[in-house]
């Protein structure tokens, strides 16, 4: 994992989800078990409360920035060879931010993530790409990123109604019916990976995940 100091800056392209479209993404995330609370952050009683924002490519952390108070930020991102982060606030910070844009129906975008105590979080913003919030909270949809699409006779376009995901997720077995783990052999991170499930007992057992892209149709 890589740290610099930078100066403050947004990602560019990026609009935040707010109003009407606010609403009905915080009602979706909450129903998904995220905690979240967009465009309610501005208080004192946040004043003090440490802060990032996760910028995520294809439904992985391309780096965390971590707001300072004197305006300044520090950036992290992910070791270079395997694409993980070793520290465990920042891999619950992916996961959370991760988790936030899957449940939205998209794969890019910054989430903006408060950390609290106990290993807890609160989301108070999501940004994507620019008209991405009104297509993916909208019950008709609208274009995806690169224009409309075909349809089956390749003769008109059609705008997709929905997007499409799944993650599946697997273990890795011997003949004789032992678990493998699956970070033996993968990196954590990525489309084709290895993840961590923890089990009664407090212990983790390393299995297989497939993040697939998310789509328009099967």
């Amino acid at each position: 994992m890589t740290k610099s100091m930078v100066k403050p800056t947004a990602a560019k392209g990026y609009v935040p989800i707010n109003g009407a479209n606010a609403i009905l993404a915080q009602a979706r995330m909450i129903r998904s078990g995220i905690p979240c609370q967009l465009g309610m952050a501005s208080g004192e009683e946040h004043r003090y409360t440490a802060k990032y924002s996760v910028h995520v490519r294809k439904l992985a952390a391309a780096s965390i920035r971590h707001h300072q108070l004197g305006g300044s930020e520090v950036l992290y991102e992910p070791d270079p060879e395997n694409g993980r982060y070793e520290d465990g606030l920042h891999r619950r910070l992916e996961k959370a931010a991760l988790r936030s844009l899957y449940t939205l129906g998209v794969d890019e975008g910054e989430v903006i993530i408060t950390a609290r105590p106990g290993r807890r979080y609160v989301v108070e913003s999501v940004r994507m790409k620019g008209g991405r919030n009104q297509a993916v909270m909208s019950a008709k949809g609208g274009p995806t990123e690169g224009g409309n699409t075909l349809n089956e006779t390749g003769d008109a376009p059609i705008t997709p109604s929905l997007l499409i995901g799944m993650d599946p997720e697997f273990v890795l077995m011997q003949d004789n019916g032992q678990i493998v783990f699956a970070s033996e052999f993968m990196a954590r991170g990525g489309e084709v990976g290895s993840d961590a499930v923890r089990f009664s007992g407090g212990g983790h057992l390393p299995h297989c995940r497939i993040k697939a892209v998310t789509q328009s149709r099967p």
